[in-house]
């Protein structure tokens, strides 16, 4: 089986280094997008297996954004987590996504166990 080809949208440096660091040897690819704009282009251009959304990315457009293209293109296909460490605001992009039809969840990125449920959800995408 081919392994997921990953669009990981996060504007902290540390956190993609960690996410490299633990998903790396799971995925054919990891694309990374420090900014939402950089985001929305990677997903014009490309299609992912699994897209990884943080909602606060800074100044300008966040994560809604993202989720507000998605939306739009409705040929997205790939299951989106949102991977951020403001659960309250994840709520709405949730929502957005469940709304029109998309695979989406919410995993808190402080979570301790949260490279281990993203292992599980990349072995299950197999």
């Amino acid at each position: 089986m081919a392994l997921p080809r990953v669009l990981f949208v996060d504007d902290d440096e540390n956190r993609k280094h960690e996410f490299e660091k633990h998903i790396k040897s799971l995925c054919e690819e990891i694309v990374w997008a420090n900014t939402a704009i950089k985001g929305i282009e990677l997903l014009r251009e490309n299609e992912f297996d699994l897209i990884f959304l943080d909602h606060d990315m800074g100044l300008g457009l966040n994560g809604l954004d993202v989720t507000c293209c998605l939306y739009r293109s409705k040929n997205v296909r790939a299951t989106i987590v949102i991977h951020t460490i403001n659960i309250p605001a994840s709520f709405s992009m949730e929502k957005v996504l469940l709304d029109m039809g998309m695979n989406a969840l919410r995993i808190s990125f402080c979570k301790e166990d949260f490279f281990e449920v993203v292992k599980q959800l990349i072995r299950d995408s197999l």
